[in-house]
């Protein structure tokens, strides 16, 4: 609007109540004076009956002659607004009718009525997908407010007013924004984003906002870390997790998902993407496993048993093993024997990690180091690692859904270690060994236990056979025994099981023999 064309009186309710009067303000008299006239401004075009005002200005403290004060504000406000009008002059501008006064203003005289039409403007520009004129019109439209509406004055109908019309200004600030990202703004609006949230800090859209423009501006971190503190914030104040929408969000910054990408990105993402998928790491973690492995047919075939028929573990559930024994008895070597003959079951991968619970004191690996591990064996870079031990986690859940893998967590020492370390999606297999029974990760966790005894005596000689040759053996079994017997007839292949044999082998059949 030119200034040519602007109205002669122009009215502001979006803050301090004002009236220009070519450009210059118009006392508009004593404080109730003015309440009664931002009640009119904020119907403007609609009659106010005369109980109507009096219930707006004073609610159920009216005073008995708030039909004379209405009167008076009115003949006051008429003689602002309208100084040059002659007396006994009907007013154009401020009237009296059946239904009650009725304040008649020009179009462009309300600022508000500037900001409804301009919400209106935007959202029409952005359903015909002019993104740019729609961020233009909310630009202009919120940068009519010069703070709270009627800033200063108070009553019963402007309270309520007051709150309405700032949810409103705070709605249009969120699609300002929203739309300022979607045509390529992050960096400048996260500042904004910060100070809007500690005036809101339970609105999660504006947390949305601002996890999306972290992560826009290359900075997942932050992105994540916003997200941990909406949901602190949230569970703090009100006793329940993110909405949907956030958590959503969340998943998807913690996969860098394409579609973040702004709207003139988003396809050339989700091509990239794509192209990503095709070109899918398939990690093969397991260690080498000794090729004469003996023995443990009963346990090998309680956890073939474990799978379904097509190999792929429970349908509904990630299945779980844990395999315990004392140490030595051969739990690591079963693990990885029974992972490498079904391996080609996990076409998605097979992840392993010794997690060292039994090593010397603090060498024990933690979990965050554990799953940065796994996720690095995922090609994921690092600048997508998380910090945060839940969020990575997260992201190893996010990576492992609707795949195949089989995870072996080796030498575990308690539960701590396990738990962040388990896929979220059927489909996935776990196999953990640990000294200690684990109790809770088989009731919490449903993990299924196999516990490992000492080899049979029958077993053990086949397992000395295969490593001192069965004519050896045959030679001596005296000496057989005894080293069956030394050994407490650890099973399996368990490494410092086998190296006790083998010193007790030497021992006993001599040195350079």
């Amino acid at each position: 609007m030119n200034d040519s064309d602007a109205p002669a009186l122009r009215f502001g309710v979006l803050g301090p109540l004002r009236v220009w009067r070519h450009g210059t303000v118009v006392d508009l008299g004593p404080v109730q004076q003015r309440v009664v006239l931002a009640v009119l401004a904020l119907q403007a075009g609609r009659p106010v009956g005369r109980q109507q005002m009096i219930d707006a200005v004073w609610g159920e403290a009216q005073p008995r002659n708030a039909v004379n004060l209405v009167q008076r504000h009115v003949s006051g406000l008429r003689r602002a607004l309208e100084p040059d009008r002659p007396g006994r002059t009907p007013s154009d501008l401020l009237t009296w009718t059946d239904a009650g006064y009725l304040l008649t203003l020009p179009p462009g005289a309300l600022d508000l009525d500037l900001f409804v039409r301009g919400l209106a403007h935007a959202r029409t520009a952005q359903a015909a997908g002019q993104l740019q004129e729609a961020a233009a019109a909310l630009h202009s439209a919120l940068e009519l407010w010069r703070g709270p509406v009627c800033d200063g004055l108070s009553s019963p109908f402007l309270d309520g007013q007051a709150d309405r019309l700032a949810e409103s200004r705070v709605s249009a600030l969120e699609d300002r924004i929203e739309l300022d990202l979607m045509i390529g703004g992050h960096g400048d609006l996260i500042a904004e984003l910060r100070d809007l949230i500690a005036e809101h800090p339970l609105r999660e859209r504006l947390r949305g906002l601002l996890m999306l423009a972290l992560y826009r501006a290359g900075r997942q971190a932050d992105a994540l870390t916003a997200f941990r503190d909406a949901r602190r914030q949230l569970h703090d104040d009100l006793g329940v997790e993110p909405s949907a929408p956030l958590q959503h969000l969340h998943q998807q910054i913690l996969t860098a998902d394409p579609a973040l990408a702004p709207a003139g990105q988003a396809q050339a993402g989700t091509d990239a993407g794509a192209r990503t998928s095709r070109r899918r790491v398939v990690p093969a973690q397991l260690p080498h496993h000794i090729p004469d492995f003996t023995g443990r047919d009963a346990e090998l075939d309680r956890l073939d048993a474990l799978l379904d028929q097509d190999g792929t573990g429970a349908r509904n559930a990630v299945v779980i093993t844990l395999i315990t024994g004392t140490a030595g008895v051969g739990k690591s070597a079963l693990a990885l024997y029974w992972a490498h003959r079904v391996r080609d079951l996990f076409p998605d991968g097979q992840l392993y990690v010794n997690l060292r619970g039994f090593g010397p004191a603090g060498s024990a690996m933690e979990p965050a180091e554990a799953i940065h591990g796994f996720l690095e064996a995922f090609a994921v870079p690092s600048e997508r690692m998380p910090l945060d031990l839940d969020d990575r986690a997260a992201l190893y859940r996010s990576m492992l859904a609707d795949l195949r893998v089989l995870v072996v967590l080796d030498n575990v020492r308690d539960v701590d270690q396990v738990r962040s370390l388990l896929p979220g999606s059927p489909g996935c297999v776990v196999l953990v060994t640990s000294r200690n029974r684990l109790t809770s990760l088989v009731a919490a966790d449903a993990a299924r236990p196999v516990e490992l005894d000492l080899l049979p005596d029958a077993e053990a000689q086949r397992l000395l056979s295969s490593r001192l040759g069965p004519d050896r053996v045959a030679e001596e079994p005296a000496s057989v025994d005894e080293i069956i017997k030394a050994c407490g007839a650890p099973a399996g292949l368990g490494r410092r099981g086998l190296q006790r044999r083998r010193e007790l082998a030497v021992a006993a059949f001599g040195a350079g023999r």
